[in-house]
């Protein structure tokens, strides 16, 4: 086989990108994810992708790396994916080597990696080049057709009649400062999900851009708690592929906690998602944050392979 390993093209090669990245995410990726995904990137990012090139057939191989600029100074996100059929042929460790030497010319002091934790030799591939573990996140799905409300009957109500009331955003009117709202609560809960207390805080404007600008982004599956007018908790769903949904956050500030509001907001979600006809609904939690899963559990969330992340200081290549 021979290998080029070229500058990724995104005007041309956003397929063949979405075909490897389809090996190592829950869904199918498509071109138009991938577009959506580099429409998001702000121009104060550093970023930078490679693509692993068979001179006799297709693009085998990927890495990417970026440094957002509200994240620590010399932190660069890596991923690095290598067609299954192709592996153990030193491709990703040609791509590896690549980035690393670009990563150091824009200052990159330390790389964070994840890892699909059924994958042994992707562990060990990024073990060898000095990559430690430091959190392990749990992906969950849902079977929406065969969810069973019985045991959950009245739930809702009952968190109801203490006083909380459940909206979307959708019934708002949607206005920059309901956003702004939605943003400081989504912040402020997701900085108490363990190894998350240290993270920078996303600026509204790249939190607007990723977030209210994504394909998979619906008013209707924002769905919050409030108690009178302080809004409390919420739930964050949106459709990822055709039939399948993801809740990609759940949080209620601490002193609201232990009164079932959680999962209230959870089935209120799950009913979002029968609703749009979805046939899956899946999340991820952080292995730490006991109490969010033991409430995926008793829903009925069945475990998926999930993620290792890993960091590592920047490796001085001989």
């Amino acid at each position: 086989m021979s290998l080029i390993i070229r500058p990724a093209d995104p005007d041309v090669d956003n397929q063949a990108i979405a075909r490897l990245l389809s090996f190592v995410e829950s869904e199918t990726v498509t071109a138009e994810f991938v577009r959506d995904r580099q429409r998001k990137i702000l121009p104060t990012t550093i970023h930078q992708s490679f693509l692993a090139e068979d001179t006799t057939g297709p693009v085998v191989g990927l890495v990417t790396a970026q440094h957002v600029a509200y994240k620590r100074e010399g932190y660069f996100e890596l991923q690095i994916v290598v067609d299954p059929a192709r592996r153990h042929r030193g491709i990703g460790a040609a791509l590896y080597d690549t980035i690393v030497v670009w990563a150091r010319t824009q200052g990159a002091t330390t790389l964070s990696a994840s890892v699909r934790d059924d994958c042994p030799a992707c562990l060990a591939f990024a073990s060898h080049r000095g990559f430690e573990m430091e959190s392990h996140q749990f992906e969950m799905v849902l079977d929406v057709a065969a969810f069973n409300r019985t045991p959950f009957a009245g739930a809702i109500q009952a968190v109801q009649a203490t006083g909380i009331r459940f909206f979307s955003l959708a019934e708002t009117d949607s206005s920059e400062a309901m956003l702004r709202r939605l943003y400081d609560l989504n912040t402020r809960t997701g900085m108490d999900i363990p190894g998350n207390s240290d993270e920078p805080v996303r600026p509204f404007e790249q939190f607007a851009l990723s977030v209210f600008g994504g394909y998979w982004f619906r008013a209707e599956g924002q769905i919050f708690a409030a108690d009178g007018d302080r809004w409390i908790g919420m739930a964050a769903v949106g459709e990822v592929a055709p039939g399948s949904m993801y809740n990609m956050h759940t949080g209620v500030l601490r002193d609201y906690r232990g009164r079932g509001i959680a999962q209230a907001l959870k089935l209120l979600a799950i009913d979002y998602a029968r609703r749009q006809g979805a046939r899956w609904i899946r999340t991820n939690n952080d292995s730490r944050n006991t109490s969010m899963l033991a409430i995926n559990q008793k829903l009925g969330y069945l475990p998926e392979p999930g993620w290792y992340r890993l960091l590592s200081p920047i490796p001085n290549l001989q």
